[in-house]
């Protein structure tokens, strides 16, 4: 398969598996189980939770017989033949019937009698409280093995007593977060983090509308982290999506407030693959988060993800002109470009919102994918790589030694070519090599192993967010000499499987560690996220929609690098402290694989799935 696929493998562990179970799902068919007498789920059929508490509490006809169904075949790996849930990968529907099936086998090995819903919430809190339990292990743990040093951490150890905007105060210049773990104290925090719902928390300001723009989103769950809190009920609210808008009609229907807008990539393997959210607030005034996790409860609970948080950015007076209140990294009209793919309707307004505000405190370069197949000197020119590149020469300083080592980091991996040679050294390589044209240095790429997951707070389920397939692996095995562990002891974050994409180049293991930029974004290491270039040079294909933000000391520090540690020798000026450590989440150096250590493969999940499921 070309690319990735993205992160759409991650749902679709089982598809191509052969259905064996039949039964009649049509909508008037009877029921096939003597059901509890519990609410019906609003979303019906299109409904994807899988919260236990969730599925006790609501019932779900059409899930309901196909359990039934599964139960009288012994096979709870294949869906039934006739399956149709609009919208819902069939994968995200194993996970609940298996979530169904633990709760009836531990509620029957107590008691024979039918279940009740009492029993069903008792047997599954029982599930509920096991997970906590081994998260409780992993937080001894963590207090016990992940003691960093204060002069290693990036900064101050910090707890969620604090607002948020307290902690986008500590977080400048650079506000950038983690989020926050769940399996992690809070007080054994080493790093600034912050929750989805901190994101809109009323101390960033009254919220009068937001948009969500995001890859997968579990309709319910967005709803009841934010939306269904006081303060952002019937605020208008637009969401855009990878899919069609039909899929998450239930939501629309049942918050009117909400406007649901599917975006398709034209491209077979291109998908709708940027995280970021816009805020407007009551004054008019505004905030730009964008962020690495997708809009689904597991992206926020035990993964490391990555959010940056605007500077709010206050309305302009009537008379300004159109020229004002850009940033000098010209984030604004790289934004308006960006939001000018999209369908008119579903972005219009916020375009004019963000006209109309002054972003000339933002000091991050905006490095966007829109699917597009441009010529040279078009601005369709200026996406993924070609952007990374235009922006490197422009302002990364000649100081930088070309051999400094450039450093990938992501959770997916797509069709590279026979060699380093094909695209990654000659095209990705060459972009991000800035003034210097050639990647002289070494390049590193953290992708986590099987034992990296094994370990992780989620074990092996943790690596259903790595879609990384073995059959990809088998055509470029040239990459095993490139692969590095995933370890981020000095953010606390080695347990949690990484979901963040980070691209760096940092200086040599010897003397002082220094960065010389950092991006953050949502594009994996693939042609259809980055892009690529024809043979001349001069036409570029990107198949995605992706956003990053770029961090260029420069224009952030007024320096020609980041510095990482805070026992760094560089030092300010006589008159100033030196800005403090840039918060680099994975430590360094890097760690190369053992020489036993295979990457992971989402093929192991789908094996433990079938596994569990006999």
């Amino acid at each position: 398969m070309e690319e990735n696929g993205h992160e759409s493998k991650r749902l679709k562990l089982s598809q191509e598996v052969e259905p064996v179970a039949v039964v009649d799902l049509t909508p008037n068919s009877p029921p096939t189980t003597t059901t509890p007498k519990l609410p019906v789920c609003q979303f019906g059929d299109k409904c994807y939770r899988r919260n236990p508490a969730h599925l006790t509490e609501f019932f779900h006809p059409l899930l309901d017989k196909i359990y039934t169904a599964m139960s009288k075949s012994g096979n709870f790996f294949s869906l039934p033949t006739g399956f149709d849930k609009p919208g819902v990968e069939r994968a995200t529907v194993l996970e609940q019937i298996q979530i169904l099936k633990d709760a009836k086998q531990k509620a029957n090995s107590s008691d024979d009698k039918a279940l009740s819903s009492s029993s069903w919430s008792s047997s599954l809190s029982d599930i509920r409280e096991e997970r906590k339990r081994k998260f409780l292990e992993s937080r001894q743990e963590q207090g016990q093995s992940s003691k960093a040093s204060p002069s290693s951490l990036p900064v101050k150890i910090t707890t969620s007593r604090k607002s948020i905007l307290d902690r986008w105060e500590e977080s400048r210049p650079y506000n950038y977060f983690l989020t926050k773990v769940a399996a992690i104290r809070p007080e054994a925090d080493p790093v600034l983090s912050a929750s989805f719902k901190d994101l809109f928390d009323p101390s960033l300001g009254e919220i009068s509308a937001v948009a969500h723009i995001n890859f997968m989103i579990d309709p319910e769950w967005l709803m009841e982290q934010v939306h269904g809190q006081p303060g952002l009920q019937e605020k208008p609210t637009r969401i855009i999506f990878d899919g069609v808008a039909k899929d998450m009609q239930g939501l629309a229907e049942a918050y009117p407030w909400v406007k649901v807008f599917g975006v398709k990539s034209p491209f077979p393997f291109g998908h709708h693959h940027t995280k970021m959210s816009l805020v407007q607030y009551t004054d008019l005034s505004m905030r730009f988060l964008i962020y690495t996790a997708n809009l689904i409860e597991s992206d926020w609970e035990n993964r490391t993800q990555g959010i940056w948080i605007s500077p709010r950015c206050p309305k302009m007076p009537v008379s300004s002109s159109s020229s004002d209140g850009d940033s000098s990294t010209k984030f604004r009209s790289d934004m308006i470009q960006y939001l000018s793919t999209y369908p008119v309707q579903a972005t219009r307004a916020w375009i004019d919102i963000i006209k109309g505000v002054d972003c000339s405190e933002i000091k991050v370069y905006l490095i966007a994918s829109a699917p597009v197949t441009a010529n040279s000197g078009t601005s369709g020119f200026q996406w993924g790589s070609c952007k990374m590149e235009k922006v490197l020469k422009s302002v990364v300083d000649e100081e930088t030694d070309p051999s400094w080592p450039l450093v990938i980091q992501c959770s997916s991996i797509g069709t590279l070519g026979k060699g380093l040679g094909d695209w990654v050294e000659s095209e990705l390589g060459t972009a991000f090599a800035g003034k210097d044209r050639v990647q002289k240095g070494p390049i590193h790429l953290i992708y986590p192993s099987y034992p990296n997951v094994k370990a992780s707070f989620e074990g092996l389920h943790g690596g259903g967010c790595l879609p990384y397939s073995a059959s990809t692996h088998k055509k470029q095995t040239w990459l095993d000499k490139y692969l590095c562990q995933w370890k981020a002891d000095r953010s606390g974050r080695s347990r949690a499987v990484p979901h963040i994409k980070s691209y760096f180049r940092m200086s040599p293991e010897s003397g002082v560690r220094k960065l010389a930029w950092f991006l953050l974004t949502s594009a994996n290491l693939s042609k259809a996220a980055w892009g690529k270039l024809n043979k001349t040079r001069d036409r570029l294909s990107v198949m995605s929609w992706e956003a990053g933000v770029l961090f260029v000391p420069q224009i952030m520090v007024s320096q020609n690098h980041f510095r990482i540690d805070t026992d760094s020798s560089s030092s300010g000026s006589n008159s100033s402290p030196p800005p403090p450590p840039f918060p680099l989440h994975v430590d360094i150096p890097v760690v190369k694989y053992g020489k036993d250590d295979p990457p992971w493969f989402f093929e192991i999940l789908q094996a433990l799935i079938s596994q569990s499921s006999s």
